[in-house]
């Protein structure tokens, strides 16, 4: 059987037309479904809506999206860009601008936090990007708690005063910002 790709809106599962890994989460989008904002305009000026097509391998975890005209050639495109993935003869990652282990590769386009990230904790000098405080000094998960109160920004303060309310938030928040620094490229 092949493997089904769900849909939004309550529409029928979709079909997948290749074997994709049974761990691997496919969704697509109808043509009809995804807003005119992001369709192809023709040469005759008419927007045409487009599909698309997502998929969430777990080896490698990435992310894909494939668009076209329609949920098959969306996931068309989205199949190759898997595939190219699958051959790559090995990843020569480079960091682009991102200093939290996220990178691309250079020969297949493979897209994830692959690298370690360029901050070390405080603590323990294990590579991080979990949070830092105000003065740029940075701290791993399992440190994060050993924070100072008057070194923590006010989005950290904020996020620990909803966890102790219980208002939805289940995790340690992550501060969202980050201190200056030169981009690094690595590859």
């Amino acid at each position: 059987m092949s493997k089904l790709a769900s849909q939004r809106y309550g529409e029928k599962s979709y079909e997948c037309q290749h074997p994709w890994p049974e761990d691997c989460h496919c969704q697509c989008h109808s043509p009809g479904l995804v807003a005119a904002a992001f369709g192809i305009t023709e040469p005759d000026g008419i927007r045409r809506p487009l599909a698309s097509f997502d998929a969430l391998p777990r080896s490698p975890i990435t992310f894909l999206h494939g668009e076209g005209a329609s949920v098959e050639e969306a996931e068309n495109s989205c199949w190759l860009s898997f595939q190219r993935i699958m051959a790559c003869p090995g990843h020569l990652f480079d960091r682009g601008e991102h200093d939290d282990g996220y990178c691309i590769c250079i020969r297949c386009s493979l897209k994830g936090r692959f690298l370690d990230p360029l901050f070390y904790c405080v603590i323990c000098d294990e590579p991080t990007c979990y949070s830092h405080d105000v003065r740029g000094q940075w701290f791993c998960e399992r440190h994060h708690q050993r924070m100072l109160e008057e070194h923590k920004s006010p989005t950290q303060l904020l996020c620990e005063e909803f966890q102790r309310e219980g208002l939805g938030i289940e995790e340690p928040c992550r501060l969202v910002t980050f201190p200056e620094q030169e981009p690094v490229a690595v590859g």
